[in-house]
This record gives structure tokens, sequence and C-alpha cells, in this order.
């Protein structure tokens, strides 16, 4: 089964440990504001999106497994939504693992767990799992769907041995206020979670959904978020962890 591709980073040091390739697969469930691909967002065939079978993209990432094997890097998949693809992985995910390559997915945490659990559980090393909002409502406010399956799956994942690291976009006036990101912290203490990565805001959103055609949501900011901000959102977190103070 063919997989839909729509960008290929090699030499990556950004979505997992040591040097990755990245595959950016087509598609995602959910519809965030401040989406930077939103090019991915669609199911619908593009120009844009190359297929790949399960051996071309074997190939392609095993080009780099040197480099992995120096590293301790490997492949992520990214996208949209990866693991709206479970099926068409499956083959692909299990034959990298025999071959000595680590296995990362990077999620919005939107998917069916039971597939994922039968079909890529055992191949998989590594996890980057967004957490956005938690309260329900604002979640299908700036997404739209709620966050019901994302916690749960996120509940379900902890039980096992994947290495999971927590990733929280920083949005001005969305997810980046103190009540939201506290609680975010607190929903991971409650699980044990400790890594996280703050994903800055990048307004390029905007000129992306311009140029796609949409209209970008009013809330969305012009400019980047300062780098006070970002180091304030930080010790809103780190004090739930009793790392810093927070007043």
């Amino acid at each position: 089964m063919p997989l839909p591709v729509f960008d290929v980073v090699r030499g990556s040091f950004l979505d997992g440990e040591g040097i990755r390739t990245v595959i950016f697969l087509q598609g995602c469930p959910l519809k965030c504001l401040w989406c930077h691909n939103p090019e991915s967002q669609s199911r619908a065939p593009s120009r844009k999106i190359q297929h790949y079978s399960t051996e071309e993209l074997q190939e392609l990432i095993l080009r780099d497994k040197n480099y992995y094997q120096v590293s301790h890097g490997g492949v992520t998949f990214s996208g949209g939504e990866p693991l709206l693809h479970i099926q068409a992985l499956k083959d692909l995910v299990k034959n990298l693992s025999e071959a000595g390559i680590s296995v990362a997915f990077d999620t919005s945490g939107f998917f069916d767990y039971d597939a994922f659990e039968r079909d890529l559980l055992p191949y998989t090393r590594d996890f980057l799992y967004d957490l956005k909002i938690m309260d329900a409502t604002s979640h299908k406010r700036a997404t739209g769907l709620i966050n019901e399956i994302i916690l749960q799956n996120l509940r379900r994942l902890v039980t096992t041995s994947v290495h999971i690291r927590i990733r929280i976009p920083l949005i001005p006036g969305i997810t980046a206020i103190p009540e939201n990101l506290q609680a975010i912290a607190q929903f991971m203490k409650s699980l044990g979670l400790k890594d996280y990565d703050l994903i800055p805001y990048n307004p390029s959103c905007i000129d992306k959904l311009k140029k796609m055609g949409l209209t970008p949501d009013k809330s969305l900011s012009e400019k980047p978020m300062s780098k006070s901000e970002e180091l304030r959102c930080k010790e809103i977190i780190d004090h739930e962890f009793s790392l810093t103070p927070y007043r």
C-alpha cells in the first residue's frame, strides 16, 4: 500500500535523538488554527504529494544508516498525522526495526490505538506527542476536535516501554496561557512524564494559509513570540514540577 509523502528531510537533529530522516505523511484529522503545515491536512490528491512503496521508502531511509548508528538516530514519521497510515506503515516499520533502525512517531495523539498497538508498537522506540489544550471545549474550538482520544491514547501509551517526549506548541492567547500550561504540566505529572519541548509560535502559517486561499483566524498573531514570553511559559510548567519558582 503506497504512502502519501509531502516532504522528506534527511539529516535532521530536531525530530528525535541523533541524526534522523523525517518522513512527512499527508493527512491530519485535526485542523489546528496555527498549523505550520496546513497543506498537509487534506487527504485529497495533490501534485505536491509523492506516493512511495514500502520498498522505495525503505531504500531511501537506509541510505543514512551509518549516520543513525553513530548518533543513535533513526527515522521519524511526521505529518500531518502519520498514524492515519498504520496499515500502510506496518511492513515498513517492521522491516526498519529488524534492520536496526530506531523508529519514532511525531503525532497529534489522535489515532486508532488498538491498531497501533497491534501493528506498530512492537517496532516503535520513541514518541513525540503533542499536548495542545487540556480543556475539551477550547481544544475543539482551536483544532476542530475534542481531546478525549488524545488524552486516553497517552494514558495507554505510558504503560508501554516507548519513550515519550511531550511537545507543547506555544500559541499566544490560545495554548500559551497560564491555566492551560499548568493543566498540561499537571496531566504530565499524573502520568509520570517529565520530558517536554516547547514549540515557539511561527507566524509563517498566516502566509501559508493566505497562499492557499484561506482566511487565517483573527486570533493569530503576526509576530513571533518573544524569548521572554517563551521563558515565562517554561517557568509556569517547571513550577508544576517544583523545578523553578513561579510568581
